[in-house]
């Protein structure tokens, strides 16, 4: 959605009973590619022993359209559960505001602005521009040394692209380390949505189609 087309959120907030949430907003095919490849925010969720779903921020790349992690083989939990218990979901999304734009309101606002924000804010969006992908999977963790070779590789690539390539080998050898697994993404079912056309609904009506 054009940021001109943006909704008045005291009008949205009126207007709900109009949002067809009932009706799958997928994503556009270009969109869900570039998402799922682009993504730089991604949430794992694996089961813990007592039941409980435990989520956590990973870092992710695709390898041959596959999804693959990495996390330390004794210091994370996440690790033996998998082994343990396969079933994970995995969430991407996109965030689409400027990050400046995002700290500047939040010390306009806050009352407690601290240097925090500026050092540890991940860019945010209003909620009409979001997009997400949701997989529903199995995790398979592998201390494969091609394979973790690879894919840290791949990672450091994805999220050091402005370093040198110099650098960027500095990098993969502080976490190509062998206490480290790589998680390998199965999915099982992918649903994914794009907020911006169920906004859009809200506004104008449904597409016709």
């Amino acid at each position: 959605m054009a940021e001109s087309e943006s909704l008045d959120i005291n009008e949205l907030a009126t207007r709900t009973d109009r949002l067809e949430v009932r009706t799958q907003y997928d994503l556009d095919p270009a969109d869900y590619r570039e998402l799922f490849h682009n993504s730089h925010e991604c949430f794992m969720a694996h089961v813990s022993k007592d039941g409980y779903p435990m989520i956590s921020p990973m870092w992710y790349t695709v390898l041959d359209d596959q999804i693959y992690m990495t996390t330390i083989r004794d210091l994370r939990q996440k690790t033996a559960a998998l082994i343990r218990n396969p079933k994970m979901s995995v969430v991407l999304t996109n965030f689409s505001l400027p990050v400046e734009r995002v700290k500047a309101a939040l010390n306009e606002i806050t009352e407690f602005p601290t240097s925090i924000i500026n050092r540890y804010l991940i860019t945010c969006s209003r909620i009409e521009n979001i997009k997400a992908i949701l997989i529903k999977a199995h995790g398979e963790v592998s201390d494969d040394r091609d394979l973790r070779a690879r894919v840290h590789h791949a990672l450091i690539d994805k999220y050091y692209a402005n370093e040198p390539k110099e650098q960027r080998e500095v990098i993969v050898k502080a976490v190509d380390t062998p206490n480290r697994v790589i998680i390998r993404v199965v999915p099982i079912r992918i649903w994914h949505w794009d907020l911006g056309k169920m906004f859009t609904a809200a506004s104008h009506g449904p597409a016709k189609g």
